[in-house]
């Protein structure tokens, strides 16, 4: 069952799924730092997390500063190999999308690791009716 969690649930809930992820990905995940930010945006409403066992989805809402019109982020959209494939991810995204239409977005943008089942998630965002729309490089410096 989907759960949006509050910002004091977050470190207890999300940390497994994050380690998880973290070394699947080859990504180092700096907990102490991300947890006290993430919760102190979930504190000033700019950012939410739902999870529905073993998958975690968070969000964070802006408007967007080319035309001004409110947008939702999927920042990052996780879920453990025994997840993938039972809905469980797909109904963490449905449940987010009806938040984002409640808070008046107009646009969803996602994006993905590409070392986390890149072709897994185009599948299903094609399915839901995502098309490409950006493309993003990144350098470490």
């Amino acid at each position: 069952m989907v759960k949006e969690l509050k910002s004091h649930e977050v470190t207890e809930r999300i940390s497994p799924i994050f380690e998880h992820i973290s070394q699947e990905a080859g990504v180092p995940f700096a907990s102490a730092h991300f947890f006290p930010h993430w919760r102190r945006m979930m504190d000033i409403g700019v950012a939410r997390i739902w999870e529905n066992d073993g998958c975690v989805l968070g969000a964070i809402f802006s408007p967007d500063v080319f035309n001004g019109n409110l947008r939702g982020l999927v920042y990052f959209w996780f879920a453990l190999p025994e997840a993938r494939g039972t809905g469980r991810p797909s109904a963490l995204l449905s449940e987010f999308e009806k938040a984002a239409a409640a808070c008046g977005c107009r646009n969803i943008s996602i994006s993905s690791h590409v070392a986390v089942s890149p072709e897994y998630m185009e599948r299903m965002l094609d399915q839901k009716g995502y098309e490409a729309s950006e493309l993003v490089f990144s350098k470490s410096l």
